[in-house]
């Protein structure tokens, strides 16, 4: 079956997502940026395995991509890379997968019925593109104006 993208509607791009996925809808729904699903796309069982567990998996694969790519894993600078990826990949770019990892934020009564903006500056965020698997890094901002409560955030 052939698919026209410029006239594809969303309740197609269900439909493709549900059976196999070919290489041009890949190439669609990632250029795109589509999503069928609102939740992070976990398997049930992923944080049953010990971390140390994952990050060796992980060392194994990488290092047959670099194998893949010809390059020399024996060279001093790049010998380490396949542990350095996987610990990066587990401790620190999808860290936030695991619920128990999750910002806290607790609310407050506004007791002084302040009604200015409250402006929270330079928030380091760390995040991942799905589509790419690369880091996404940089600052946001949050910007809220309280009523009768006031938001806290945690470290």
């Amino acid at each position: 079956m052939e698919v026209n993208f410029a006239n594809v509607k969303m309740k197609d791009v269900v439909l493709m997502s549900s059976n196999k996925i070919d290489k041009d809808n890949i190439e669609f729904i990632g250029d795109n940026h589509i999503t069928t699903n609102l939740t992070t796309p976990s398997r049930g069982y992923v944080f049953e395995k010990p971390n140390n567990e994952e990050i060796a998996d992980i060392k194994e694969y990488f290092q047959k991509i670099m194998e893949e790519l010809g390059i020399d894993i024996t060279n001093d600078s790049l010998s380490g890379t396949p542990y350095r990826v996987a610990k990066m990949y587990i401790k620190e770019l999808f860290y936030g997968l695991n619920p128990d990892n999750k910002p806290r934020f607790s609310t407050f009564y506004n007791k002084y019925s302040c009604k200015k903006m409250l402006i929270e500056k330079n928030i380091i965020l760390d995040s991942s593109c799905e589509h790419h698997f690369m880091p996404i890094a940089g600052f946001t901002y949050v910007y809220h104006i309280y009523e009768n409560q006031v938001i806290m955030f945690e470290n």
